[in-house]
């Protein structure tokens, strides 16, 4: 039986409810497209019998079903990118059992609703066939299936929530600590630290620190791949003890994955990842660097990165004095042997 409903989405026409009277059902209530009844009497006969009609009705439900799909494959298409164009890096950068759980998410509403559409692809066929639905089916599977996709979704969108809120990014960021806060030793070399032959003299924060939320900050976590994952960043002047001075940003990414395998695959993800995001990534080659993998490039800033062991770490360097400016192989060579200690 097709209704024809008042208003979008409001009740049937008057005579709709008079004729579910007439088989012995009465109309509760309005589901999108669709007219719910009910009886207490189980030998009342069934409302729509006609598999054609029912075909037509499965058709419209399927077709937004099918814009559904293709809305999750675009997200996990999106997702899929970030995780496998880097996928050690990004899930180090989103915390290893976090990114998981996220393309476990879009893996599943994509399953979810690939499955759906062909569902009712299978009944539409049937019923366009001529053969009616089975009522006699045990339902307690699908209530099983009903509360697991209950619980698959909540878990979705708990994890947006906990993605867009803040929440993971704020969890990873809780040891984050000023400089002049910090007490341990540092398993990579500091701006002072870039003329190992020279004593450091001086040390002052720069002016332009006060404009950049995680200027002169130092940040630390462990992650289900990593030992230790380090971030570091250092707006300073600094001086030594043969009276050149530098004014310099240093930024420092600094990894200690669980093997050395991981590691050599970071080394790549980040050479990747800098290629994706805009630098023109020309190797170059530097004599005298003692580490198992060394790659430097000077596009938008002077960058190496080296790994040693399980060990990596990604040196960013602006220098902002021209006249006392480090070599790039000599601020690399003392980056190297920080490493190596």
């Amino acid at each position: 039986m097709s209704w024809r409903t008042t208003a979008p989405g409001g009740p049937p026409a008057a005579a709709a409810p008079a004729l579910a009277s007439a088989a012995g059902r009465d109309y509760l209530a309005t589901r999108g497209q669709f007219f719910v009844c009910c009886t207490a009497d189980p030998d009342a006969p069934e409302l729509n019998t006609d598999p054609r009609v029912q075909a037509l009705a499965i058709r419209k439900v399927k077709k937004r079903l099918a814009g559904n799909l293709l809305s999750d494959l675009i997200l996990l298409v999106i997702y899929s990118l970030r995780i496998f164009g880097s996928p050690v890096l990004t899930l180090l950068e989103l915390g290893t059992w976090f990114g998981l759980a996220g393309l476990a998410c879009l893996l599943w509403l994509y399953g979810h609703s690939l499955a759906s559409v062909c569902h009712l692809r299978r009944l539409q066929k049937q019923l366009a066939g001529g053969r009616p639905l089975d009522h006699q089916k045990d339902w307690h599977p699908a209530r099983r299936r009903l509360f697991m996709r209950a619980g698959a979704w909540a878990a979705a969108v708990l994890w947006c929530v906990l993605l867009f809120s803040g929440w993971q990014e704020a969890r990873l960021n809780r040891n984050r600590t000023p400089l002049a806060g910090y007490s341990g030793t540092l398993p990579f070399a500091t701006l002072a630290q870039l003329r190992p032959d020279q004593s450091p003299a001086g040390w002052q924060a720069d002016p332009l620190a006060g404009m950049l939320d995680d200027a002169n900050q130092v940040n630390w976590y462990s992650d289900l791949l990593a030992a230790q994952v380090m971030e570091y960043s250092e707006l300073a002047r600094v001086s030594w003890a043969d009276g050149q001075q530098l004014s310099a940003h240093l930024e420092v990414q600094y990894y200690e994955l669980r093997s050395p395998a991981l590691a050599a695959f970071l080394v790549q993800d980040i050479v990747r990842y800098d290629r994706r995001t805009g630098y023109k990534v020309q190797p170059l080659a530097l004599e005298g660097i003692k580490a198992d993998d060394c790659i430097a490039y000077t596009d938008v800033f002077p960058t190496i990165v080296l790994r040693q062991g399980c060990r990596v770490v990604r040196y960013q360097l602006a220098q902002f004095t021209e006249s006392d400016a480090l070599p790039l192989e000599q601020w690399a060579a003392a980056a190297a042997a920080a490493l190596q200690q």
